[in-house]
């Protein structure tokens, strides 16, 4: 049995990749979007801030993205995206005992509903682009303490 190793390369890569696509969906979603899409990733938000877990709060965070990309109505995007949210995971559960995810995703989440209320599609697709830069971020430095630890 082979387990491959967490590497920084393949997060750094997915994350990139993840920005490319997401802020692509959500570019086409904006002019769609709907306040039933609002709620819906309100209440995922309200989900993930009183999740007990990480399955919990990753399942929340995917809905609250899912609500304001669906609307793209472009299912190869939103399925590729999809990949690449399952690609993260391994790197969110092996490091969720070293990041507290959830407030600082809290607060980009809000900021990024309060400009899509708004209308300001330019901030939309920068606090995305934010978000998911700063998510990525958060996982590279994750691995590498993870490394640090197992070096020792």
């Amino acid at each position: 049995m082979y387990v491959p190793l967490l590497d920084q390369a393949s997060i750094i890569e997915i994350t990139r990749m993840r920005t490319a696509l997401e802020v692509l969906a959500l570019r086409y979603a904006i002019p769609n979007l709907t306040q039933d899409d609002i709620t819906c990733a309100e209440n995922a938000m309200h989900k993930g801030n009183t999740a007990r877990d990480i399955s919990t709060w990753e399942a929340a965070n995917r809905e609250f993205h899912a609500s304001i990309y669906r609307p793209c109505q472009m299912p190869r995007l939103l399925s590729h995206i999809d990949a690449l949210h399952e690609a993260r995971l391994r790197y969110m559960y092996a490091t969720s005992t070293l990041i507290e995810w959830d407030v600082k995703s809290e607060n980009e989440h809000l900021e990024i509903l309060e400009a899509i209320k708004a209308k300001d599609d330019r901030s939309v697709c920068a606090l995305m682009e934010k978000h998911i830069d700063d998510a990525g971020c958060i996982l590279v430095d994750a691995v590498g303490s993870l490394r640090s630890q197992t070096d020792e």
